[in-house]
């Protein structure tokens, strides 16, 4: 591209003289608060150890949004081996929850980037896909075929602009990697519109469908834009945030032809995506005619062929109205570096402040001391107070227009501020979670609690002790968010009716809790494996002797057996462990042998965690061994003695008899038991044995020979 072209379709447009800054992270893009959406961000690392850091991440409250987690991710890595073959390795990638345009969403992405750079590659075959909910296209057949059009339109220059203006990655749209997981579309959608172009019935399944998207999508291949299952037979679209489980569909997948770990980059996406749903759904006759006019433009043959800046800028003056987003979204596409004046100035620092932009780090040091400057930037975003000098963290103003706008920023306020009711209500009524940094006293304020619990029911955490017991509280706190019922004081936990609103969107809950019985016994312990509520209430019950809840208690307690030992699964382990330290305290409160003696039979391991008085009493120990023979290991030594229970155990597993008594090593039924079940039992027997039974074996070789 010759550089007095690009000079010169700018001054055509009445471009030139816009100031341009290098794009900052802002606080937020301005974007329609009924516009939702979420991300999926690919990443090359082990999918089980980024779902613990993102575990870590929630329980450290590092996220404003709960559900923050990571999948496993197909193939996203592969190298040549010394063979000349190809090696695969799967990767993973972290599922944001639903969002909206906010401050704390922003933070939140940023977190989750931060963590993919100290921990994750990003590889060249990784991307980025911006998931939006179909209600930002709503039932209105008119805004579907607008946001189809706009597709078939600017897909190129919508590519290299989501490529930063450089080369298309080649397997990323050609399909020779990963079955072309961000495919041109364009295409196929402009002759699926021609089909549909002069029919009346405007149904938009016909639409979907004449364009290449089915509503079961029986094609497997990844395109662009998946717009698999987001709609019903009559015609109805369904937001996949309205759904008890959200599924793969009911929403319009974005997919970018590259990976990122950088926050402003995804921002910008993210920015350019919403104006394509802003603009289907109010395109002017002005507009209209923009758009027609690209239509009737060829496709370019290869989107890496050389750009072409009237396309560029006509797709630019399409999207935006404001025309520093259209030199941006020209300067990006085009690959031209981005222009950036010295943040020197105060008139300019207060400019890009009041659009959002989260510069206040970046000033120097003059500018941050501008009182007035530091007091626009957090009224502009609340946690810009992090970067404000100590003085004005004390400045009772400042912190108080940076708390109203992000509860958070009470961290970064002085102290003091902590015991200030009017900032810690105002904090709290901005985000629930800031009243973690209340003090003990205002935690126990019950106006404060309410207004926390109203935004995010789980902070019932954080409340005080006293609170923390009332039942309204605790109603407030699982209507607003059933993930708060693990936070509350155990002698309400288990109240029949806080459980029913915590579970009142599960049949089998409302069946269990109402009736005592569960119809669908299989959806019921696959849900028991994600959530342990149930079973501390049904163990509760249970233990009060409300029998008939025994079946689905010992039931789940298989299902955490199964999942934490034999999956091998750290984070499954250590649940398991957690349920049997629960149950073994409650069990052992009661003084409850019978109920005792049915986890035993499940789990005879569970043995080694009994007092020592459990493990001498015969009942108890020949449970354990019965179902584990190695749990003998655990029995007192006066049972490790007792011939008949150690044959019992090297019935089962000739390698009980290592843990049977000198004595009983030395007896040769007993031994001769353990062999017949285990040959390398032998190397547990006495030395005595051990060169007995050799020299038999070498007589009755003879005798054979």
């Amino acid at each position: 591209m010759r550089n007095e072209e690009l000079v010169t379709k700018i001054t055509e447009e009445k471009l030139d003289g816009v100031q341009v800054f290098k794009p900052f992270y802002k606080n937020r893009l301005g974007l329609e608060e009924s516009f939702r959406f979420g991300f999926e961000l690919e990443a090359f690392i082990d999918h089980r150890r980024l779902d613990a850091l993102m575990e870590e991440y929630n329980a450290k409250l590092l996220f404003n949004h709960l559900g923050f987690h990571a999948v496993e991710e197909t193939t996203i890595w592969y190298e040549e081996n010394e063979y000349g073959g190809i090696e695969y390795s799967t990767g993973s990638e972290i599922v944001t929850p639903i969002l909206i345009d906010s401050e704390e969403t922003w933070l939140d992405i940023k977190t989750a980037c931060d963590c993919l750079k100290e921990h994750a590659k990003c590889t060249e075959n990784c991307s980025v896909h911006i998931n939006v909910g179909v209600q930002a296209l709503g039932n209105n057949y008119q805004n579907w075929y607008n946001f189809l059009r706009i597709i078939a339109a600017c897909e190129p220059e919508l590519y290299r602009y989501f490529a930063e203006g450089k080369k298309i990655r080649t397997h990323a749209i050609k399909g020779d990697f990963r079955a072309s997981y961000a495919m041109p579309i364009a295409e196929k959608i402009r002759k699926g519109l021609s089909i549909i172009k002069d029919e009346e019935n405007q149904d938009i399944n016909r639409l979907l469908n004449a364009c290449g998207f089915s509503g079961d999508f029986q094609t497997r291949k990844d395109k662009s834009i998946s717009l698999k299952a987001v709609y019903k037979t009559n015609n109805k679209m369904i937001s996949y945030e309205d759904l008890d489980q959200p599924a793969y569909g009911r929403r319009i997948e974005i997919r970018m032809p590259n990976g990122t770990f950088d926050e402003i980059l995804i921002q910008n996406y993210t920015y350019v995506v919403a104006k394509i749903f802003e603009l289907a759904r109010n395109l002017t006759f002005e507009k209209e005619q923009k758009l027609k006019a690209l239509l009737r433009r060829e496709l370019p043959e290869q989107y890496n062929d050389s750009v072409d800046i009237s396309r560029v800028l006509d797709v630019a003056n399409l999207l935006f109205d404001i025309k520093e987003d259209k030199l941006q979204f020209f300067y990006t596409t085009c690959d031209k570096e981005k222009l950036q004046r010295a943040l020197n100035s105060r008139e300019e620092a207060l400019v890009l402040i009041r659009k959002g932009n989260k510069i206040l780090e970046f000033l120097p040091e003059d500018l941050r001391g501008d009182r007035r400057i530091v007091l626009e930037a957090v009224m502009q975003g609340g946690a810009e107070l992090e970067f404000a000098s100590e003085d004005f963290k004390k400045d009772r103003k400042i912190v108080l227009e940076a708390c109203k706008r992000c509860g958070r920023a009470l961290k970064f306020a002085d102290k003091q501020f902590a015991k200030n009711r009017e900032i810690v209500l105002e904090a709290v009524k901005s985000n629930g979670f800031a009243i973690e940094y209340a003090s003990e006293e205002l935690k126990e304020d019950r106006e404060i609690a309410i207004e926390a619990i109203k935004k995010e029911g789980t902070m019932v955490r954080f409340i005080g002790s006293k609170l923390r017991k009332s039942k309204e509280i605790a109603v407030l706190a699982v209507k607003s968010n059933r993930e708060a019922i693990q936070f509350l004081d155990e002698t309400i936990r288990y109240d029949k009716e806080i459980l029913l609103i915590a579970y009142s969107m599960k049949k089998w809950a409302q069946e269990l809790l109402i009736t005592g019985k569960v119809e669908d016994e299989e959806s019921f312990y696959q849900y028991m494996k994600r959530d342990d509520n149930i079973y501390q209430y049904l163990l509760n019950e249970l233990i009060k002797g409300n029998r008939y809840f025994e079946r689905y208690l010992l039931g789940s307690f298989k299902i955490y057996r199964n999942e934490g030992i034999e999956n091998g699964n750290n984070a499954d382990r250590d649940k398991y462990d957690a349920i049997v330290n629960y149950t073994l305290t409650k069990v052992h409160s009661k003084d409850n042998k019978e109920l005792l003696l049915k986890f035993l039979a499940i789990d005879g391991y569970i043995l080694q965690y009994l007092t020592e008085g459990d493990k001498k009493d015969r009942e108890i120990v020949r449970t354990a061994i019965l179902s584990k023979p190695l749990a003998l290991e655990y029995a007192d030594e006066t049972l490790q003695q007792d011939k008949q229970l150690v044959m019992e155990a090297v019935r089962g597993c000739g390698i009980a008899l290592k843990y049977a008594s000198g004595t009983l090593k030395d007896d040769k039924e007993i031994v001769l038991k353990a062999i017949k079940n285990s040959a390398n039992a032998i190397k547990y027997a006495s030395p005595r044995l051990q060169e007995i039974l050799k020299k038999e074996k070498e007589v009755e070789t003879d005798i054979e020979r």
